[in-house]
């Protein structure tokens, strides 16, 4: 089997075990639940530092060498794979972080973000209490 399609199958498997993972220690904070989230903040790191690592080397170690009179086509369809790769990368680093460290995060925390950025929240969220959450996205209401 080619190493590209066992690292498919390994990192799979590694990403329904993370996800699997975030069952333990869930709904609790860090101080209440510590050694669950060290091991927790490690596969994440994991998941963050590993795929950028896996997309250059596939690059310039697999990819390249094997392919060195590549049309274009193929360097365009090897570009496409990896764009995916990398948005479903970001889904599962996303879902992580919130499933093993949502509660963790400090409702003051909003409020150090960007001035810009709070402004386009607070008109967002005064829209949504308005009109509801159904007409500020433009669906009808289902109920």
């Amino acid at each position: 089997m080619e190493p590209a399609r066992i690292a498919a199958w390994v990192s799979g498997a590694f990403a329904v075990l993370s996800l699997a993972f975030s069952c333990f220690g869930f709904g609790k904070s860090f101080d209440q639940a510590r050694s669950i989230r060290i091991v927790q903040a490690i596969v994440l790191s994991v998941w963050i530092i590993g795929p950028p690592v896996w997309f250059w080397a596939e690059y310039f170690f697999i990819w390249l060498p094997s392919h060195r009179q590549a049309t274009s086509q193929m360097l365009d369809e090897f570009k496409y794979g990896q764009d995916v790769a990398g948005k479903s990368w970001l889904g599962l680093v996303s879902a992580l972080q919130g499933l093993y460290f949502g509660k963790d995060i400090s409702p003051v925390a909003a409020t150090t973000l960007p001035w810009f950025l709070l402004s386009t929240r607070r008109a967002v969220d005064s829209r949504v209490l308005r009109q509801g959450v159904h007409e500020s996205f433009g669906l009808p209401h289902l109920l």
